[in-house]
């Protein structure tokens, strides 16, 4: 099954002439939306600074979390045999990608459950 995620960013900061070039010094490669999660994990931990963060997470939906499970070739829960996979490679994996993520997300994030504070901020284009 393809699972797919949707990645929204500010094409300003992607556009500017300062971020291109900061981001192609530290990371050795351009500045553009991310086609990887590690493109997305340096995106993230390039944008987090004076007092604006790289990303989000959502910790109270658990199905943040599965999605990335998915992504790294695991059944969610059950495998084929109706046996429990949450212990498998795949599953842990995913939660350590996941939660790499919550140092570039605002604080209580992980907490959250709503997106408005966070749509807000990104419709008023502020940090």
């Amino acid at each position: 099954m393809d699972q797919r995620e949707i990645v929204l960013y500010r094409k300003d900061l992607f556009e500017d002439a300062k971020n291109k070039a900061d981001f192609k010094a530290k990371y050795g490669y351009d500045l553009a939306a991310p086609k990887t999660w590690q493109q997305y994990q340096d995106i993230s931990a390039f944008f987090t600074k004076d007092g604006m963060y790289g990303t989000d997470v959502k910790g109270g939906v658990e199905t943040e979390y599965l999605a990335h499970v998915l992504q790294a070739g695991s059944p969610m829960v059950l495998d084929s045999n109706n046996n429990v996979v949450i212990d498998n490679a795949a599953h842990k994996q995913a939660l350590d990608f996941y939660t790499s993520l919550v140092k570039d997300a605002p604080a209580g994030a992980p907490r959250s459950t709503g997106p408005p504070p966070r749509i807000s901020s990104i419709r008023a284009r502020q940090p």
